[in-house]
């Protein structure tokens, strides 16, 4: 790390004068000349010292930078990550923070040139005023167009919604929750939120960032949040509360074919994270919550502080697999609850889950609340329960089992990829319009007879 030394040079040469003085005009008891001998060896030392550190460095205006050792390393910061992966013996890395060398951390798996990339737009965050409301009847009211209100938030941030009165537009603006720790792992983790959106910014199907600022992300305002819709209530039931002994009865009110673009939509967004142009993007926290819909009915994709960009080994010529932070909850793969060696299947297995919901309006294991029972139950490779008679309810219904099945596979390498997934959702949906094409001929024919 670079020292600062403050010169002290005018206070030794200002000594020395009056010592010199003191020689030519004054006698010396044998004191004064010890002092002067004890001062002189000290300007000596630092002289020296400043001598060693000055050679090949250039001049910074009094202050010295003392480079590091050669035959010593220094950290950035340190992964706590990567510190748990090696103690695992796992082979494989996880977030390192942008100023770490490859050659140190893990040489076999390397970092894409854009992983570093770092876009803070401060000044346009420090342009809004958060602490006055908009009001139209003050004069002066145009220079504040804007007014900001605590809306929600998740786990790690807050959100707050700012609106444009002149002209009349919304963004949202996500900041770190006090609860947590304003360190350089949390800051890692919302630029990383801001580099996916910014590498996804040409899709249609992924969030638009506005602009970020250390621990903040301003983005685009989505209208309607598709959890509450599509798993409704609770998510949770009793066998009793099912209402199924005639038929199965899903607890939303989306017809099939809208359960079918609503799931489309969503393994489109995750296939532009798996197959970006420039390197594999795993989302690492998928669910329900993280897709919105806008009023003209896109849906997309956001909350990418938990992404990982995987790693290339350039010897074996393939993706590295990553450390992930761990699973909680009742909604993730059997390989994320042992926290290492998972790649981007990982989204494929929680895609599943998403799709249940679409099928049932019930969360995967709707019958137990208890998570640690849930998470044992996945890792021993227990699925959830789904009413066979869902697979001849409808064309649609019955395909969206199928494809549920193939995500919930236990093994990462025969899992569906999302890219298979996307094809056999639009064959599905290419299938269903040429079936109710010939359906609505056929009657057409049998009125005009």
């Amino acid at each position: 790390m670079p020292e600062m030394l403050f010169d002290d040079d005018d206070e030794v040469e200002e000594s020395g004068k009056k010592e010199e003085k003191g020689d030519e005009g004054e006698k010396e008891d044998g004191s004064s000349s010890k002092t002067r001998e004890a001062k002189e060896n000290v300007r000596v030392a630092k002289e020296k010292e400043r001598d060693e550190f000055r050679r090949g460095i250039p001049h910074y205006g009094g202050i010295e930078y003392r480079p590091v050792p050669p035959d010593r390393f220094y950290r950035f910061a340190n992964d706590t990550s990567a510190q748990k992966a090696k103690k695992k013996k796992s082979r494989h890395v996880s977030h390192e923070f942008a100023f770490d060398d490859d050659e140190v951390l893990n040489p076999d798996c390397r970092r894409p040139n854009w992983w570093s990339n770092y876009f803070p737009t401060c000044n346009n965050f420090h342009e809004y005023d958060a602490s006055l409301k908009f009001d139209g009847g003050i004069v002066g009211a145009e220079n504040h167009e804007y007014e900001l209100r605590y809306i929600a938030h998740g786990f790690f941030r807050n959100v707050w919604l700012l609106e444009n009165y002149l002209p009349r537009e919304t963004m949202v603006l996500k900041m770190l929750r006090t609860k947590h720790d304003f360190d350089l792992s949390n800051w890692e983790m919302v630029r990383i939120d801001a580099l996916v959106m910014e590498r996804l910014s040409s899709s249609p199907r992924i969030m638009d960032a506005y602009g970020h600022c250390g621990f903040s992300i301003m983005a685009e305002a989505v209208q309607n949040e598709l959890e509450e819709l599509i798993v409704p209530n609770s998510g949770y039931a009793d066998k009793e509360d099912l209402d199924d002994s005639q038929d199965v009865d899903p607890f939303n009110d989306f017809s099939p074919p809208e359960k079918l673009d609503i799931a489309l939509a969503m393994a489109e967004s995750i296939a532009d994270l798996h197959g970006f142009e420039d390197g594999i993007i795993v989302h690492g926290d998928v669910q329900l919550c993280q897709w919105l819909k806008k009023r003209d009915g896109t849906i997309k994709l956001g909350d990418f502080n938990r992404a990982e960009i995987l790693f290339w080994d350039e010897d074996n010529e393939s993706y590295c697999k990553h450390t992930n932070w761990g699973g909680y909850g009742n909604y993730r793969s059997p390989e994320e609850f042992d926290a290492q060696n998972t790649n981007e299947q990982i989204d494929v297995f929680s895609l599943g889950n998403n799709i249940y919901g679409l099928l049932t309006g019930l969360w995967v294991f709707y019958e137990n609340e208890d998570d640690e029972v849930v998470q044992k139950k996945i890792m021993d490779g227990e699925t959830a329960f789904i009413d066979e008679r869902y697979r001849t309810r409808s064309y649609i219904e019955g395909r969206m089992v199928e494809i549920i099945e193939r995500c919930w596979d236990y093994k990462p390498e025969e899992r569906a990829t999302i890219f298979e997934v996307v094809e056999y959702l639009r064959e599905t949906k290419e299938t269903f319009l040429r079936l109710e094409a010939a359906a609505s001929t056929t009657e057409m024919d049998e009125e005009s007879a």
